[in-house]
């Protein structure tokens, strides 16, 4: 999820403040019947991370291809580059041929690599921004969002298509 500086250190502040607590909770509603999978799935996410902190891939990349490159940048941010790169590129993809470029099962949760602008919008997330709607790509039938929910076990499927289309990727030290 993206959030501003702003918005991170009010967090934080708030983590400090009350961490027993909002430990407690996400431990006690990870068990809990009335989660859909999505919720579950982002309960247990930060229920790891807080387990094992040290544990985080803060890996960032680099990328280039036939002279244009892109570097330091946190997984999320290189595939929005990369298939922002790849349709700019390709004039005139459909919907349909980018997905089949980049399919949906390369990023491995429910959300997909790209999904058509209307149905990445938040309010079909109960207010989780799961998308990069603000930098919409435009192909020749929709305009189309790319994901942001990667993590260091579904970056390396969209790097090994990536670089089967010729961008060479490199890992960054962060």
């Amino acid at each position: 999820m993206a959030i501003s500086k702003e918005e991170r250190d009010l967090l934080s502040r708030f983590w400090d403040k009350h961490k027993d607590l909002l430990v407690a909770a996400l431990l006690s509603i990870g068990d809990s019947d009335t989660l859909d999978d999505s919720e579950r799935e982002i309960v247990q996410e930060a229920s790891k991370v807080l387990a094992n902190p040290s544990e985080r891939d803060l890996t960032r990349y680099a990328w280039e291809f036939s002279g244009k490159c892109g570097g330091n940048l946190p997984k999320n941010r290189l595939v929005l580059e990369i298939v922002s790169h790849y349709a700019a590129e390709h004039s005139g993809l459909t919907l349909a041929e980018l997905k089949n470029i980049f399919p949906n099962e390369i990023q491995g949760g429910t959300f997909g690599v790209i999904a058509p602008l209307d149905a990445a919008d938040p309010v079909n997330f109960k207010g989780h921004k799961r998308y990069y709607t603000d930098e919409a790509i435009v192909l020749s039938d929709c305009s189309v969002a790319v994901s942001n929910q990667w993590r260091a076990d579904n970056i390396a499927a969209f790097i090994g298509c990536a670089e089967k289309l010729g961008y060479i990727i490199s890992s960054v030290k962060p």
